[in-house]
């Protein structure tokens, strides 16, 4: 997943909040252009539990939509495609309304809990992408990714890097 994207969006977003929030996320008040660090520097300071301590990547894979009922064919095969090649996984599904509980859980009372409530619903999948991912590790994955090999290579070979930097995926499109 494009992080510069995300950033992106996060920034039009933040552009109409107030002048301390700009100055603290943007390089200068006139652009869009986020500080590097600013999205992680917004998403750890609002953690208000501990994130995971994973030292490689966790067998998570994290999808998104808009409703915690998926009827679309199309989305089932994708969801059974990722069960079937990565069985020892947990898939684990938020739905619009999960998400925001989910934000309002662990990051309640935070800057990240304000950007994510006056967020467009792009936006606010976009953060919610980043804020589960921060919190969980793991993998995100569209609800339209189809899987054709199991992930554990991924979590094998960073696991004998043993560097413990890496602990979330996000695919590129």
């Amino acid at each position: 997943y494009n992080i510069e994207i995300i950033l992106e969006c996060f920034a039009k977003l933040l552009r109409t909040s107030s002048s301390v929030l700009q100055t603290l996320l943007f390089k200068n008040n006139k652009t869009a252009t986020m500080r590097p660090a600013a999205l992680f520097t917004l998403l750890s300071s609002a953690t208000t539990a501990s994130v995971h301590a994973a030292t490689t990547i966790p067998k998570i894979i994290i999808q998104t939509s808009k409703f915690s009922t998926i009827d679309r064919p199309d989305w089932i095969e994708y969801q059974n495609s990722l069960r079937t090649v990565n069985p020892d996984f947990d898939l684990i599904h938020y739905s619009d309304k999960e998400a925001a509980s989910f934000i309002a859980e662990h990051y309640g009372d935070t800057l990240l809990e304000r950007a994510y409530e006056v967020a467009t619903p792009i936006m606010r999948a976009d953060l919610f992408r980043l804020a589960t991912i921060y919190k969980l590790g793991g993998f995100y994955m569209d609800m339209d990714m189809l899987a054709k090999s199991s992930l554990d290579p991924i979590v094998e070979d960073m696991a004998n890097e043993n560097t413990g930097e890496y602990t979330v995926v996000f695919p590129k499109e």
